[in-house]
């Protein structure tokens, strides 16, 4: 979770995200990319009819099966929405 800013967010969002922090391992939160991310497959809009043919709608991402296939894209790359910032 090294890659969370929470001095940035509002105040709820920071009280969270620093509780996290202080609780758990540093090691123990990985970035996930929302393309890679099947609970994200809802979010995106899938029709039902396409869920079917919907690979993380099935099977479970590469990185789940070894750590060596976790993502290795920077997180800081893609941008925090406005309304989380201050």
């Amino acid at each position: 979770m090294a890659f969370f800013h929470p001095k940035r967010w509002k105040t709820f969002i920071t009280s969270r995200t620093s509780k996290i922090l202080e609780t758990l391992p540093s090691n123990s939160c990985h970035y996930v990319s929302p393309k890679e991310n099947p609970a994200d497959i809802a979010t995106r809009g899938i029709n039902p009819q396409n869920l079917g043919s919907c690979r993380l709608g099935w099977h479970r991402p590469n990185f789940h099966q070894d750590f060596n296939y976790w993502p290795l894209e920077d997180p800081a790359s893609e941008r925090i929405p406005e309304e989380l910032l201050q």
